[in-house]
C-alpha cells in the first residue's frame, strides 16, 4: 500500500495529523500510517482534515465509540457530498485498507507440540 510518504507534503502532513490523533484517542488498535495515507490519497486532503476536526469535536462530547471507523465512513460521505456539489457523477471509491496480521493462539501451541514430537 503506502509504505513511503505521500508525494505531496501537505497530504503527508494531514496523514500524520490523523494518525497521531487516532493513536491518542483510539481504544482499539488505531490505523497504521499506511492506511491513513491510503485514506488521504483516496478521498483527498480536504475531506480527511474536515472529517478529523468533526470527529475530534464529537469524540470530546462522547458521541463516538469507534474513531477509526467513523473516519472512514464520514470521510467517504464528505467526499460523496463534494462530488454531488460539482454535478459530475462519479463512482465512490471504497477504502480497503491493509489488514493487520493476527496470530492465532492455537497455532503457537500447535507448533510447540509439533516440535516436541519431532525430536
Amino acid at each position: 500500500y503506502y509504505p513511503t510518504p505521500l508525494p505531496d507534503e501537505d497530504d503527508e502532513r494531514v496523514a500524520a495529523w490523523v494518525y497521531d490523533a487516532l493513536a491518542q484517542i483510539a481504544v482499539q488498535k488505531p490505523f497504521s500510517i499506511s492506511n491513513v495515507r491510503c485514506l488521504v490519497d483516496l478521498y483527498g486532503r480536504e475531506a480527511v482534515s474536515t472529517t478529523l476536526k468533526r470527529m475530534l469535536v464529537l469524540y470530546e462530547k462522547g458521541k463516538i465509540s469507534h474513531p477509526a471507523g467513523f473516519m472512514v465512513v464520514a470521510t467517504r460521505v464528505h467526499w460523496v457530498a463534494a462530488q454531488a456539489r460539482t454535478g459530475v457523477p462519479a463512482l465512490t471509491p471504497r477504502f480497503r485498507g491493509e489488514q493487520r496480521k493476527v496470530r492465532r493462539k492455537g497455532s503457537q501451541k500447535k507448533r510447540a507440540n509439533d516440535a516436541q514430537f519431532a525430536l
